[in-house]
């Protein structure tokens, strides 16, 4: 036997693949016909009828009606919920929204019915029923006043002169005693602490270094008025200029005072001839 056909031990034989199994492992997969369809249409999107979808939009379209509400664009707000409602009618934060509308522009019935709608659909949502029962006290009040004013009415108690809160020269006269007095009887109370604290501060601002200054140039403890004479020239040039300064700002916001309580009586005035129709 030559040795060409001897069979040397220390070589090891490579396994065979079956021809089948060969073929198997260097194909490409086959995808399926429905992948195919698939793929030749692009990425799936997503439906715009589905409820999901009708919600979210719907959220966006009432963020976008308080934005415009902030900015006191009431219309463009009441569209974009109407918009929200086509999408979601029973969106919670859309009726929310709405009621409170409907509160803000004083229409309370409107709103105790939006609410109500609210509560059907959300019914542990209990700001529904907070804010219905806000609408309600609104209301009764509001009846009240209607009461009270066709009382007043049919009775003839309100004439020319008697129907007045305020005597604008009551308040007037408080005011030249006290600044900020007559707009107390206004029951303006903060207009009647800026007016008095201003008089005070511009009174003491031209008041003390006058008085520093008569001090410094007589002995006696009568002042006179040619000491204040010579006080006001014993100040320096700036000192003066202050001086005049800011004593007119004390009697302009004095003036101011008188006359703003004087209008503000009227302002009342007016205010409740609009209330009762008169």
């Amino acid at each position: 036997m030559s040795e060409s056909n001897s069979i040397n031990p220390t070589q090891t034989a490579k396994p065979t693949v079956p021809a089948t199994q060969a073929s198997a492992t260097t194909a490409p997969p086959v995808a399926r016909p429905e992948a195919r369809r698939d793929a030749a249409k692009g990425p799936v999107k997503k439906p715009e009828g589905n409820d999901l979808f009708r919600t979210e939009k719907a959220g966006a379209l009432v963020m976008a009606a308080r934005m415009a509400l902030r900015k006191g664009q009431k219309e463009e707000a009441r569209a974009k919920l109407q918009q929200a409602f086509a999408l979601s009618p029973t969106d919670c934060s859309a009726i929310e929204l709405l009621g409170d509308i409907y509160l803000e522009e004083a229409e309370q019935e409107k709103a105790i019915q939006v609410f109500e709608k609210g509560l059907k659909y959300h019914p542990r949502h209990h700001a529904f029923e907070e804010k219905m029962a806000l609408a309600h006290l609104d209301l009764d009040e509001m009846r009240r006043d209607e009461e009270r004013k066709k009382l007043f009415l049919e009775q003839g108690i309100i004439e020319k002169d008697k129907w007045m809160d305020r005597k604008p020269s009551v308040a007037l006269t408080l005011s030249m005693l006290i600044p900020g007095a007559g707009q107390v009887y206004n029951e303006e109370n903060e207009r009647a602490a800026a007016f008095f604290t201003v008089w005070v501060v511009t009174f003491l601002a031209w008041y003390y270094p006058l008085a520093t200054a008569i001090k410094q140039v007589t002995s006696t403890k009568i002042h006179r008025l040619n000491d204040l004479g010579a006080g006001i020239g014993a100040l320096g040039s700036f000192a003066k200029f202050m001086l005049v300064l800011i004593g007119t700002v004390w009697l302009v916001s004095y003036v101011w005072a008188v006359v703003d309580a004087y209008m503000g009586a009227e302002r009342a005035n007016r205010e409740r001839r609009q209330e009762f129709g008169v």
